[in-house]
């Protein structure tokens, strides 16, 4: 991102004849958090803008390499949050508990094996896994994120 950015600046550097106005970059801190526009925004630092044009970098399976598109139409995106309780034992004794990284490993495999029938680009992913304190015990509760996306809010 930044360097298709740095890219432009240099552009209008070498040519700016071809500027017509003010050219502000605005870089957004903490995108892949969903944290970042909503800082930026909230800083009271953005100063009016009369155009602003956003981008992000896709895959070479959603926008082919040295093209582009206007916007990912109604691009969807949802994270699943999910807790799991199981039953804390000693390591040398699993079979008194139920480990809850035994009971996501078994979620995620059958997540992992969703294949819907559509030609458009989709994803189930498993992006964050916290279970356990100790490396002998076994834990019984666990947090997990996952991220699903598509490109229309119908196949969501």
């Amino acid at each position: 991102h930044m360097s298709v950015v740095l890219a432009l600046v240099q552009y209008f550097v070498n040519n700016p004849e071809e500027l017509k106005g003010t050219l502000k970059v605005i870089f957004q801190p903490a995108e892949e958090t969903v944290t970042g526009a909503e800082k930026v925004i909230k800083s009271g630092k953005l100063p009016h803008l009369d155009v602003l044009y956003g981008l992000h970098v896709t895959p070479e399976s959603e926008v082919k390499a040295k093209e582009a598109q206007p916007m990912l139409e109604a691009a969807a995106t949802r994270t699943l949050w999910l807790t799991i309780r199981g039953k804390a034992a000693h390591a040398g004794t699993p079979q008194l508990g139920a480990n809850v990284i035994d009971a996501f490993t078994e979620l995620n495999e059958k997540l992992r094996s969703i294949k819907l029938k559509t030609d458009l680009p989709y994803s189930v992913t498993t992006t964050m896994v916290h279970a356990g304190e100790s490396s002998n015990i076994v834990p019984d509760y666990g947090t997990f994120a996952i991220d699903f996306r598509t490109r229309t809010n119908e196949l969501m």
